[in-house]
């Protein structure tokens, strides 16, 4: 698979409910380093009592650009569910555009190590985190392909 070819396939991978209201995307994938960043962009109503986004947002943030890492380094073969993490919120992350660098480390048959961080859009680091996820077998091609007409049609009563 080409690296368009895994791009375009790792864009469509879905970041679930949490994902699309942080207005989650995919800006990049490396594949030679198993590296993806993505694009996020928390409210207002993602915050803490400081104003600034709370603490599980910003994990749910690196959880995501970690297992997309994971699903692209695997050649979109894997998924890659977390077993454990751990975070260090280093500044405070602030309400608006922010990155999330993910980076497949290791990935084995039954596990993946991955890390990640968040980074102002000026690229300052404001949190880190470290995952363990558990490596399964999913054929991420087959599972995002879409029909001749380009669109999944939904049918049935």
């Amino acid at each position: 698979m080409s690296a368009e070819q895994t791009f375009a396939l790792l864009a469509r991978v879905p970041l679930g409910p949490v994902g699309d209201a942080l207005g989650g995307r995919l800006l990049e994938f490396d594949g030679a380093t198993g590296t993806a960043v993505l694009e996020f962009r928390p409210g207002p109503l993602h915050t803490n009592l400081w104003g600034t986004v709370h603490g599980g947002i910003v994990t749910a943030m690196l959880d995501l650009c970690t297992a997309v890492a994971g699903i692209g380094a695997s050649g979109m073969t894997q998924s890659c569910p977390t077993i454990e993490m751990a975070q260090r919120f280093l500044k405070p992350v602030p309400v608006g555009r922010v990155l999330a660098r993910g980076r497949a480390v290791q990935l084995g048959r039954t596990i993946a190590y991955l890390e990640g961080a968040i980074l102002s859009p000026a690229g300052e680091v404001l949190a880190t985190g470290t995952v363990t996820s558990r490596a399964l077998a999913r054929d991420w091609a087959t599972a995002l392909a879409l029909p001749p007409g380009g669109r999944h049609e939904v049918t049935g009563g």
